[in-house]
């Protein structure tokens, strides 16, 4: 177990203090992250062009064009 986390230090250019300082933190989610979601969210044209996308999809799948994706 040693050997590994001095293995994965040695990747990530971190020091023992670094290391624990991260672990040492409080999870973070996903919405934690800065993203673009908002912006297609608001965009008009981004939400027709997923419709159409979205539409086109189920119509494939009823008639065989695409596959389920599992």
């Amino acid at each position: 177990m040693r050997h590994d986390r001095v293995f994965v230090l040695k990747k990530l250019g971190l020091t023992e203090e670094e290391f624990a300082g991260i672990m040492a933190a409080p999870p973070l989610r996903f919405e934690d992250y800065p993203s673009y979601q908002r912006s297609f969210d608001h965009n008009p044209w981004w939400r027709a062009a997923m419709d159409v996308m979205i539409r086109t999809k189920r119509l494939g799948i009823r008639f065989g064009l695409f596959r389920r994706s599992a």
